[in-house]
């Protein structure tokens, strides 16, 4: 799988692939997907095989902490000098679901996120993902205002840049432990 970032002439399948994956769940309307591609397209990050395009993820750089509705309007730019990077859709195609896809883009978003120099990325999920974002070391951060599609959406979010640390290991280098056996 490699990522690219989308164009007009991907807009097609895009919406294609948001209406099987979202179902009747959201309506994404060509317009407002078509506006994302235009104006902030190295958002916009597509997962391809070959050609085919597999899912996608959309998102641009706000001071907000969560994710608001004018964000989803055709008006909708990114915000200059943004500190979290929001994760306004995720989709794969659903004969590509449970293959990894999902979670690389997320990845790829986080690392776009840090390179923007914001320090979180934030989505809004049904309650039954909640469960797959926590796994994938995002934190709970309550219910979001939005009411699309008569659902209740969950903001979640991870920290990027050099904010998450990492554990030091407690292993002692080889190196080490030959000098003392001499």
């Amino acid at each position: 799988m490699e990522s690219t970032n989308a164009s007009i002439e991907d807009i097609d399948r895009i919406e294609e692939i948001a209406t099987a994956a979202f179902k009747s769940t959201v309506y994404y309307a060509k317009p407002i997907l078509t506006t994302h591609v235009e104006h902030f397209p190295q958002g916009f990050l597509l997962a391809r095989e070959g050609k085919e395009i597999l899912g996608f993820i959309c998102g641009l750089g706000a001071r907000e902490t969560s994710i608001q509705g004018w964000m989803y309007e055709k008006k909708a730019r990114p915000e200059e000098n943004p500190t979290t990077f929001m994760g306004l859709y995720l989709a794969i195609d659903p004969k590509y679901q449970g293959k990894g896809i999902g979670t690389e883009l997320l990845r790829q978003a986080e690392h776009l996120s840090a390179t923007l120099g914001c320090t979180r990325l934030t989505l809004i999920c049904e309650d039954h993902l909640i469960p797959l974002y926590k796994k994938l070391g995002y934190t709970l951060d309550g219910i979001n205002a939005l009411k699309y599609g008569n659902k209740t959406w969950y903001d979640m979010s991870i920290e990027t840049k050099n904010k998450r640390k990492r554990r030091k290991s407690r292993m002692v280098p080889i190196t080490q432990i030959i000098k003392h056996e001499n």
